[in-house]
């Protein structure tokens, strides 16, 4: 298994872990925050002119 492949399964048995052990309102507040963090970071991309041509 390459390296880059145990990182990211790693980081999925840790979110596992944390979605069983981490009470539903401490999940609903980061769904709640980061939400509209990337709805607002979509929307600075997509019209910035940081865009490669």
């Amino acid at each position: 298994m390459r390296g880059n492949d145990a990182i990211h399964l790693d980081l999925m048995l840790l979110a596992l872990a944390a979605a069983y052990l981490v009470p539903f309102e401490l999940l609903l507040l980061a769904y709640v925050v980061l939400g509209p963090a990337h709805y607002f970071t979509e929307i600075t991309t997509s019209t910035g002119s940081s865009k490669p041509t």
